[in-house]
């Protein structure tokens, strides 16, 4: 099927690219307190620098409502509080925040380019000191619950067949 579509002509200079989210304090998150991330942002190269004094500007939001903003000393990178608890993404409960990026001047009375997007915030980490194997190895932990990793097994792999033994002479 046909659509229409249209081009819009894009202010000169600094243009987004993509933008993501980091959560800084896991640990913290975890426990249920006030949350750390840092919204982050990729410039396009072609597009030229940015004005002196921008800054980005950026809005995240659960479900619809508001629940941090925050504000960068630069383009580049704006870190925001989400007040705790932090819904984690996981496999089974993929939650997924909104995200408004925006790079404004200095005063915060013109905004350029914004961009939404939406994100999951995961923790990932390994079992302590007391919960290793009887190699010491560790486990993978997601959001602080274990985490089961299917792939090939570490013993009998071979890269030219993978699982299976290429030729019975590998194995004498």
């Amino acid at each position: 099927p046909w659509q229409t579509i249209w081009l819009e002509e894009g202010s000169g200079g600094c243009r987004i690219r993509s933008a993501s989210a980091r959560l800084l304090d896991g640990p913290v998150a975890l426990a249920g307190a006030p949350t750390r991330v840092r919204v982050e942002v990729h410039l396009e190269d072609a597009a030229g620098p940015c004005a002196i004094g921008m800054r980005l500007r950026s809005v995240v939001r659960w479900e619809g409502a508001e629940v941090a903003r925050g504000e960068g000393i630069g383009p580049f990178s704006a870190s925001l509080e989400i007040s705790g608890p932090v819904h984690f993404w996981s496999p089974d409960q993929p939650a997924l925040y909104s995200g408004t990026a925006s790079l404004c001047d200095f005063a915060g009375d013109w905004c350029g380019d914004t961009v939404d997007f939406d994100f999951g915030l995961r923790w990932l980490s390994i079992s302590g000191a007391e919960d290793v194997g009887p190699q010491q190895e560790r486990e993978l932990l997601l959001n602080g619950g274990r985490l089961l990793q299917h792939g090939v097994l570490h013993q009998a792999y071979w890269p030219e067949s993978l699982i299976s033994p290429p030729s019975h002479d590998v194995l004498a």
